[in-house]
């Protein structure tokens, strides 16, 4: 019985190391993910303010990045990119139309509360433009 109770203590060593390992290797995805989100973020800009410099309004690069959030899987990232879509999106255009329409697609599942803070926001700041609260009550029951 003695290397019964040896193997489960081996088991629960190597388990609880798994898990930290995994623990840590989530994180550092996400790490990872949120710069790949910054950096994104900044390409987009520069790349909007190059196409505006041309034509006047950057609907390319502005097409690539809703594509783009749309292929996020990660759903911090996710929220961190639809809140700086809204964000642009108002600020340069003020197309809340668009901004709705897109944030209504592509509100990812399983957000934490914090996240829903950030979506909520997002929507607050798009109605205040319209002066809509009616529609803003409605959408952050997320």
């Amino acid at each position: 019985w003695h290397k019964f109770i040896t193997i489960l203590v081996v088991a629960g060593i190597l388990l609880a190391i798994f898990l930290i390992a995994k623990n840590t290797s989530t994180k550092q995805n996400n790490d990872t993910s949120l710069e790949k989100v910054e950096e994104r973020i900044a390409t987009f800009e520069m790349d909007c303010a190059s196409e505006d410099e041309e034509s006047g309004y950057c609907s390319n690069s502005l097409d690539e990045f809703e594509e783009y959030i749309k292929q996020e899987s990660n759903t911090e990232a996710k929220v961190r990119l639809l809140s700086e879509y809204e964000k642009y999106v108002m600020k340069e255009y003020g197309d809340s139309g668009r901004a709705k329409t897109f944030l209504d697609e592509n509100i990812p599942s399983g957000y934490d509360e914090q996240q829903r803070e950030i979506l909520c926001q997002a929507y607050s700041d798009l109605y205040y433009s319209s002066n809509n609260w009616e529609e803003y009550a409605k959408d952050c029951k997320l």
